[in-house]
């Protein structure tokens, strides 16, 4: 047997393990240099000949775990199933302000108004569009998978965190921004419902949720 097969065989464990598109929580990477931030999930994308796992993370970097070096787990049912939360798509708009953005939610509200959800690209738009000039200044932190808002006006810092979601089987990184603190609500001419009372599943949530 030469070393290629038995690398190969010695790795076959790994994939049995590891299978593509296992979701994976990072607690430890042994990289002194650049690693990925303890805490991110990511998906497993295939396992090689050397048994390294390699992962798309949920902040776009791509590095491979090590088994018996870096310190990992797969996600338990339950956190699964919290990725699994059903969302309606819909177009978003903030009261009595010009734009509207595509997103999604899951149908909470917060006193009476939508909580959207957006992907990255949509993200920055809207950050860009009420989060910009001289009120504040906001960056996409990678390695947090955070717009971090520096908000002039108010003299302070927070951020938006993005988290992951299953959608059309896909997991896709959505990111709340101004939910629960804006007065968001769907676009006009929507055919949604906007009541949680008629929706069991939805829940009604108080108060700002502001803060790093």
């Amino acid at each position: 047997m030469n070393e290629w097969e038995r690398n190969r065989r010695l790795a076959e464990p790994t994939r049995k393990a590891y299978p593509p598109g296992t979701r994976i929580l990072l607690n430890h990477m042994d990289d002194p240099r650049d690693p990925v931030r303890a805490g991110m999930r990511g998906t497993v994308r295939f396992v090689d000949d050397q048994s390294q796992i390699h992962i798309q993370w949920d902040n776009g970097r791509g590095l491979a775990l090590i088994p018996g070096v870096d310190s990992f787990r797969k996600l338990t049912q339950e956190e699964l199933v919290q990725e699994c939360v059903p969302l309606q798509k819909g177009i978003f708009c903030i009261v009595e302000e010009d734009g509207c953005f595509e997103g999604y939610t899951t149908g909470k509200t917060w006193n009476g108004w939508v909580q959207p959800l957006f992907e990255k690209d949509t993200a920055e738009k809207v950050c860009a569009k009420y989060l910009g000039g001289q009120q504040a200044k906001t960056v996409y932190d990678r390695e947090r998978n955070s717009f971090v808002v520096d908000d002039h006006e108010l003299g302070m810092a927070y951020e938006y965190e993005g988290k992951p979601y299953q959608i059309d089987g896909e997991i896709k990184i959505l990111y709340p921004i101004g939910s629960g603190e804006w007065c968001w609500d769907y676009a006009e001419g929507q055919d949604m419902a906007r009541d949680a009372e008629e929706n069991p599943a939805m829940e009604e949530e108080n108060g700002p949720e502001l803060g790093m």
